[in-house]
């Protein structure tokens, strides 16, 4: 066999190859945020109920880091656009229990 048809079968070997691990890793990616996603959606819900209720029973600033963990778990999760309110409202949770802080 002529070295150049040998390098060109060994390319396309390694062509076939990478593509064969990109799409089989893709795969799994897919299957673990598949598995992990009702666990994700489970805990945001939690995370809302928990942020509300600390709310309204005063405890704002409790309410405020309860709100950085939740948007950082979606975050995580890929979720940006659903982190970016919930960390202004951190920020403003924080900053009303700051002033109340200051008023006592």
């Amino acid at each position: 066999m002529r070295p150049r048809v040998y390098l060109l079968m060994q390319a396309a070997l390694l062509v076939v190859l990478a593509s064969s691990l990109y799409f089989g890793l893709s795969g799994l990616i897919e299957q673990v945020s598949a598995a992990t996603q009702p666990k994700a959606d489970a805990a945001n819900e939690t995370y809302r109920r928990a942020v509300d209720l600390l709310t309204v029973h005063g405890r704002r600033h409790n309410a405020g880091l309860a709100s950085l963990d939740w948007a950082s778990l979606l975050h995580e999760h890929g979720r940006a656009d659903e982190a970016e309110p919930i960390l202004r409202r951190a920020y403003d949770l924080g900053v009303d229990a700051e002033l109340a802080t200051r008023k006592n």
